[in-house]
């Protein structure tokens, strides 16, 4: 069910699209429905993975269909260090990417090497994503 205040809001914004972050289990289908019903003509999309790294991944390449220059990486473990980051990823056009604590999952790899940027900012220290890690995000920008 779509709360009454996220209705109104969406009501006074009349927004021309409406992007849902995350799969069915984190935002139901029923919520989705209800979305309908304040959608102007943009439709309502969803984008969601399989957790939420691939979720971020996802995110990324709807975003970033042609690459970008600059990626921000932050610990999935908690979120922080994601969020901190969405701010200063959004105002340079860049994605926000997650890793464990030491890996990078599959659908994080797939997406940092399809990018094909320059730079990785790197948020969070090592307790949070190992010198391992951090060295092998060296290895997925461009020279």
């Amino acid at each position: 069910m779509l709360p009454g205040s996220i209705a109104a809001e969406l009501d006074r914004l009349n927004p021309g699209r409406i992007i849902v972050l995350g799969s069915a289990g984190v935002v139901s289908d029923g919520v989705m429905a209800a979305l309908d019903a304040h959608d102007t003509g943009g439709g309502v999309l969803r984008i969601g993975g399989l957790d939420r790294y691939d979720t971020a991944s996802r995110i990324s390449a709807f975003h970033h269909p042609g690459g970008a220059p600059l990626a921000y990486v932050a610990t999935g473990a908690n979120f922080p260090d994601a969020l901190a980051a969405g701010p200063a990823a959004a105002v340079r056009g860049a994605p926000t990417l997650l890793v464990q604590a030491n890996a990078i999952p599959g659908s994080t790899s797939h997406e940092l090497a399809r990018l094909n940027m320059s730079r990785i900012i790197l948020l969070g220290g090592p307790s949070v994503v190992s010198q391992a890690v951090q060295n092998s995000l060296v290895g997925y920008t461009a020279s």
